[in-house]
């Protein structure tokens, strides 16, 4: 889908321009990013260390546990993946909207996403936005396109 081309090429951009700042990698300690990535490290390396509380969304330690897993601790793979999470996710609203309010509709819907400032923001930080608002389309999505669905349809 087009859509979601252009958005995941809005996403990396904006994420190669961040690669000049001095501070990308430098997760501040206390910070909800510092937070998420110590628990999903402490998790790979079997410590009971527990480096804060964590206010929402525990399973996103866990999807960092398991990226640690399989590609060792690389905070550029965890941005490109939430960078293509926000892409399927603009595709996904593209989806729920023709669903639910026709074809003009869907069009400025996934473009406003495609757009978005926070969005973009948030998908190139190590917090759960992007993962949130993937299983919360996906949901959505799967409830409206259930076979014999006619909820929230035109």
């Amino acid at each position: 889908m087009l859509i979601v081309l252009i958005t995941l090429f809005v996403r990396i951009a904006y994420q190669r321009e961040l690669r000049y700042d001095p501070a990308r990698y430098d997760l501040a300690y206390g910070m909800d990013q510092y937070n998420y990535d110590r628990l999903a490290f402490s998790l790979v390396n079997n410590d009971t260390f527990f480096p804060g509380v964590i206010y929402s969304l525990p399973g996103y330690p866990v999807l960092l546990y398991l990226i640690y897993l399989i590609a060792s601790r690389s905070l550029d793979l965890i941005w490109l993946l939430q960078a293509e999470m926000g892409a399927i996710s603009c595709g996904l609203t593209y989806l729920i909207a023709r669903k639910i309010v026709g074809e003009r509709a869907r069009w400025l819907a996934a473009f406003l996403l495609v757009f978005y400032g926070p969005s973009i923001f948030y998908e190139a930080v190590l917090i759960p936005t992007a993962t949130a608002l993937l299983t919360s389309l996906l949901a959505l999505a799967w409830w409206i396109y259930l076979p014999g669905s006619k909820r929230l349809t035109t």
